[in-house]
C-alpha cells in the first residue's frame, strides 16, 4: 500500500499542504486514517545534525642564511670575504679565478607580501676604510669595474636565482663570477634594496659578488675593512 502525502498527493485528488519537520529532535507519530475506516500510525524520528567543526591556524614564517664561500655551500660564522692584495693590474671580485669568496643568500616565507632583503655598509661611499688611518679609504660608488680604477661595489649574479629577483637599484646591472667587468652599486650607510619576491616562496637562493680595485693613487695599507650588514623583511 502506498501512501502519497501533501502536495505529493496526485492520485484522486491533489494535495494543498505539506508535513514540517519539527525543529525539536524526538520521535513523532503521523496519525492514517482513511475513508473506509482503516487508521493507525507512522513513526518518524527527528534527530539533531551531527557536525565537527574543524579549525587550524599557520604560524608566520621567515628563514633567512647567509654563506660565504666560491662555490655554492653552506659555511659557518663568521662570514667573511677577503679581497686580498689589490693592484693596479687587476679587479679582484668573487669567483674561483681569485679564488675570492661571494655572498650567497638562501631564504623562505610563507608571508603573503614575500621578502625584501636590503644591504648597508658601516662606511657608506667611503668603502673599504683604513683601521690605523680612518681617513684612507677605497671609495664605492655606482660603477663598471675596471683595472686602474679605484672602486669597492656589490652586483647580485645574473646566474643561480632561484625564486628571489633582483631588486632596484642592482636591478639590470651585468654582474658574473670572475668578471673585471662588473657593473657595481655604490654602498650606503642607509641601506638599500637588493634581492626581493612579491609572493610566497620556499627555496630562495642568490649570489652576490663582491668587487674591489685601486688606482695607482690609493694609499698603501693592509687593514682596509668594511662590514656589510643584511636585513631580510617579510610582508604577512
Amino acid at each position: 500500500m502506498q501512501f502519497e502525502i501533501g502536495t505529493n498527493a496526485t492520485t484522486g485528488g491533489t494535495g494543498d499542504t505539506q508535513i514540517t519537520n519539527p525543529a525539536s529532535v524526538n520521535t513523532y507519530a503521523i496519525a492514517i486514517a482513511t475513508t473506509e475506516g482503516d487508521s493507525g500510525n507512522v513513526t518518524v524520528a527527528i534527530i539533531d545534525d551531527d557536525q565537527v567543526n574543524v579549525t587550524a591556524s599557520v604560524g608566520q614564517s621567515i628563514v633567512f642564511d647567509l654563506d660565504t664561500s666560491v662555490a655554492d655551500g653552506e659555511t659557518a660564522t663568521p662570514y667573511s670575504v677577503a679581497l686580498g692584495t689589490l693592484a693596479t693590474s687587476d679587479v679582484e671580485t668573487s669567483g674561483t679565478t681569485d679564488s675570492i669568496n661571494m655572498i650567497i643568500v638562501e631564504g623562505s616565507t610563507n608571508g603573503t607580501g614575500g621578502m625584501v632583503v636590503t644591504v648597508r655598509n658601516a662606511n657608506g661611499s667611503n668603502g673599504l676604510v683604513s683601521t690605523s688611518v680612518p681617513a684612507d679609504n677605497i671609495g664605492s660608488a655606482d660603477a663598471t669595474m675596471a683595472a686602474g680604477t679605484e672602486n669597492y661595489g656589490l652586483c647580485v649574479i645574473t646566474a643561480g636565482l632561484v625564486d628571489f629577483s633582483i631588486a632596484t637599484p642592482y636591478s639590470g646591472n651585468t654582474c658574473a663570477t670572475n668578471s673585471n667587468t662588473n657593473v657595481v652599486e655604490g654602498l650606503t650607510t642607509t641601506g638599500e634594496s637588493i634581492l626581493s619576491t612579491t609572493a610566497p616562496f620556499a627555496s630562495g637562493h642568490a649570489e652576490i659578488s663582491v668587487n674591489g680595485a685601486v688606482s695607482g693613487v690609493t694609499t698603501a695599507h693592509s687593514d682596509y675593512t668594511d662590514t656589510l650588514t643584511f636585513v631580510a623583511t617579510s610582508t604577512f
